[in-house]
């Protein structure tokens, strides 16, 4: 019995080295050989830093080796790495670069420079109550967030919208991993999805307000626009599984939980993070449309109607860099959110940090 588990397993390893090795050679007839891109000079090893700590402080010094643990703490963390030689602690401090620094600078510049040009547009036009300028608009929004009442349309905007976004994201998430395996259920929604895709904004909002009332719109009209973006997404991403990874969980008997974890996961979160910055805007956009045709009570819908309405400008202006600003915050939040599940679901709860500027033992 003993001798049958080990030829099993020797046979276990040799399809799993046959599989790594079919993968490498085909890197390399891509012109992407990982030995060749990939190369990093090590000056000491785990071992020499220890017994020569004192004379190494404050320099530079290159070690390769596996991470064995990692414990983020905010802007500290720490991680042991395991040489052929031994263990090292290493402390980690998460900094702005300078790169980031001055692309930073250069983003509020550029933003600065176009606030001229909308200042000095509006002075040469002379049309002030049509081309109000920055300062004019600045104070108008300043006189609106010293109000409760813009909090509460914010507010109620955010929820609907917010709703309708996260209906269309669950749905998404189930029904295109459904469709991906049942190709029946992919033929019977393509219809629909299509439809979706195809059809105005305009059109469908048009149609929900008869349907459902001006109330719910919003939610509505947010569904449809996000809907076809997941599940596009998701489908998109199962299908492009690695078939010599199922392959290799076919010969380790790996259950459906942790292909789908290890597996499926991983290959469909660059697919749904690309569909979800898009539809984060996407869904504000046709949400805030319908409450402005529909009319919405205590919206920004509502709100930007009536400053057209009575050509309140400033107001108008105000409203629209409120919604510029909440779409990009509320994109943001989507898609730390959607990456974080990401990793929790598939085991990497911390992640990996972009940034890791100083390395101290």
């Amino acid at each position: 019995m003993a001798e049958q588990q080990k030829k099993a397993q020797e046979q276990d390893l040799n399809q799993l080295l046959k599989v790594r090795r079919e993968k490498l050679t085909e890197l390399q007839e891509n012109g992407k050989d990982p030995f060749q891109i990939t190369k990093y000079d090590v000056t000491h090893h785990s071992m020499e830093v220890k017994d020569a700590f004192e004379e190494l402080e404050g320099k530079s010094v290159s070690l390769a080796g596996r991470m064995m643990s990692k414990r983020i703490m905010g802007k500290a963390s720490f991680a042991d790495l395991s040489d052929r030689y031994g263990r090292l602690q290493m402390y980690i401090k998460n900094s702005m670069s300078r790169n980031r620094m001055l692309s930073i600078i250069k983003k509020a510049g550029i933003i600065g420079i176009w606030l001229v040009i909308w200042q000095i547009a509006s002075s040469v036009t002379g049309l002030a109550f049509l081309l109000p300028g920055p300062v004019t608009v600045f104070l108008a929004l300043g006189k609106a967030l010293c109000t409760r009442a813009f909090y509460r349309v914010v507010f109620h905007s955010f929820i609907k919208i917010s709703a309708g976004f996260l209906a269309a994201l669950l749905a998404g998430l189930v029904l295109g991993s459904i469709a991906a395996v049942k190709k029946g259920v992919q033929s019977f929604l393509e219809p629909l999805v299509l439809l979706m895709r195809a059809l105005p904004v305009a059109a469908f909002i048009i149609v929900m307000l008869i349907w459902f009332g001006s109330q719910n719109a919003a939610v509505t009209i947010g569904f449809m626009v996000v809907f076809p973006m997941v599940y596009q997404a998701v489908l998109e991403g199962v299908c492009a599984a690695d078939t010599k990874l199922l392959e290799m969980a076919a010969v380790f008997e790996l259950s459906p939980v942790k292909k789908v974890r290890y597996i499926y996961v991983p290959q469909i979160m660059p697919f749904l993070n690309a569909a979800v910055k898009t539809a984060a805007g996407m869904c504000w956009k046709a949400g805030v449309s319908a409450e402005v045709i529909g009319l919405v009570k205590n919206s920004i819908g509502e709100e930007l109607y009536y400053a057209k309405l009575y050509l309140m400008m400033p107001e108008l202006f105000a409203w629209s860099i409120t919604i510029m600003c909440i779409s990009f915050l509320f994109e943001k939040l989507a898609v730390a959110l959607i990456r974080q599940c990401g990793r929790v679901i598939s085991g990497d709860i911390h992640g990996s940090g972009k940034e890791q500027d100083r390395c101290r033992s």
